[in-house]
């Protein structure tokens, strides 16, 4: 399903990689629960999203004619968010409750075509959750599990890329659901809001790294990163303890991963700057969130969330 949800928003000929940091302050995000059987409460009724956000775009500066998104890492702040169905004696405690917690987002789109007089487009959006941790109480069930791989269903969405100086400014009217069973009832997610993310001209054809979702346990993953430096030696690094900040000194970098290890050997960027690392997925990642970043001397990628199954 997630597969096949993302090959369809498969980016076209867009070529210039731009990597937008998200303006926590200007993405405030509705969120919803509803249900068939339950009034549920959230709490609380809004959450800010902070992370990335990776675009491919026609040119390295506007005006843009030619976009899509091409993957994204964004959580929630707070990390926890909070529902429950309220018990109708009002005295009572409820008669269930959730906790989310450290909920983490993918997102990727449709090519778009961008209007280059005002920056607007439409395209169908698909957001998966590659990351957090789900607690029920009471009715629910008392239980603690993953919830990456939640799927949204294919959403139409608004958006603009405009550009102001240097800074280049992505936005989208973000109007997604996420639907999850618990026991025998469906529980669909409603965001709606603004996401909002800001990138600089210069650091256009920014490194970028491209992971599998999901990654498929005794099967061989790919994972691949471009606008590296050509001709020089590559290293992948990953993590089962999520985001984080570790000092590679040797390299000069810093990588954004907590308790990093090499993964693989070293591999060649070759004359285009493009390297690739595949390796069989163990056992041991099964179940699990996983997070990958690529680094050279001097040169570090985003860092990429996905899964294992």
């Amino acid at each position: 399903m997630i597969a096949a949800a993302l090959l369809l928003l498969a980016p076209a000929a867009q070529n210039v990689q731009h990597m937008f940091d998200v303006d926590r302050n200007a993405s405030l995000i509705d969120w919803e629960i509803t249900s068939s059987s339950y009034t549920i409460n959230e709490s609380p009724d809004k959450f800010r999203l902070e992370g990335g956000v990776s675009v491919l775009l026609d040119a390295a500066s506007g005006p843009f004619a030619l976009g899509s998104i091409n993957g994204a890492l964004m959580f929630t702040i707070p990390s926890v968010l909070h529902g429950e169905i309220p018990n109708p004696i009002p005295f009572l405690p409820p008669l269930a409750t959730f906790d989310i917690e450290g909920l983490q987002l993918t997102l990727t789109s449709a090519p778009f075509v961008i209007n280059p007089a005002t920056g607007a487009f439409t395209t169908l959006a698909v957001m998966v959750t590659t990351g957090g941790t789900l607690t029920t109480g009471g009715l629910l069930g008392v239980s603690t599990s993953p919830i990456f791989g939640i799927v949204s269903p294919p959403s139409l969405v608004n958006g603009s890329v405009t550009q102001v100086g240097s800074n280049i400014q992505f936005s989208l009217d973000l109007d997604v659901n996420i639907t999850q069973t618990i026991g025998t009832d469906t529980f669909t997610i409603v965001l709606d809001g603004p996401l909002t993310a800001n990138a600089d001209v210069i650091n256009a054809n920014a490194p970028v790294l491209s992971a599998p979702l999901p990654l498929v346990v005794g099967a061989p993953a790919t994972l691949s990163a471009a606008n590296l430096t050509p001709n020089r030696s590559a290293y992948l690094a990953g993590s089962l303890a999520g985001l984080g900040s570790t000092p590679v000194p040797p390299f000069g970098v810093t990588l954004a991963l907590a308790s990093p290890v090499q993964v693989g050997g070293s591999v060649s960027a070759n004359a285009a700057g493009k390297a690739a690392w595949t390796f069989t997925v163990p056992s041991i990642l099964s179940g699990r969130s996983v997070w990958f970043q690529a680094l050279q001397n001097g040169v570090i990628t985003q860092v990429v969330g996905t899964f294992a199954l």
